[in-house]
């Protein structure tokens, strides 16, 4: 897969590079406090014969809507363009409100793994196109 400069949308990735997103309810998210009350899913994002687990929460008000790729994608892309622009975890928890507490270093190591997890998914032009190319 080539990088491309040209702006897309979710959908249009998601075909383009054939992701796939299987959900299972789960009874909570290992990496958010005070997830058993959320709606929790388990989720499996494959790319190809390559794919990672990744657990997704929504709020209380959508119980039982299955998370969709391109939702998942999103989340992670934000993620991951945000860990991209912060030079260090300090900059990163500045700029997501965190304290510099050893909790806020776990949040911050998990989605260094996430990205990297999706970088391997994807392949990095696609990975590179999904955080500056497509519009969220």
């Amino acid at each position: 897969m080539s990088a491309t400069t040209e702006r897309q949308t979710m959908a249009e990735f998601v075909t383009a590079h054939g992701v796939k997103l299987t959900a299972q309810k789960w009874y909570e998210n290992p990496y958010m406090d005070g997830s058993a009350k959320m709606d929790n899913w388990r989720c499996t994002l494959r790319c190809g014969r390559r794919s990672m687990l990744v657990y997704f929460s929504k709020g209380f008000g959508l119980k039982g809507e299955r998370p969709d790729v391109a939702e998942v994608l999103d989340c992670l892309a934000s993620d991951s363009a945000d860990l991209e622009t912060s030079k260090s975890f300090e900059e990163w928890a500045a700029q997501y409100g965190y304290d510099l507490s050893r909790k806020a270093e776990r949040t911050f190591k998990m989605c260094e793994k996430q990205a990297a997890a999706l970088r391997r998914v994807l392949g990095n032009d696609a990975f590179e196109a999904l955080l500056w190319n497509v519009g969220r």
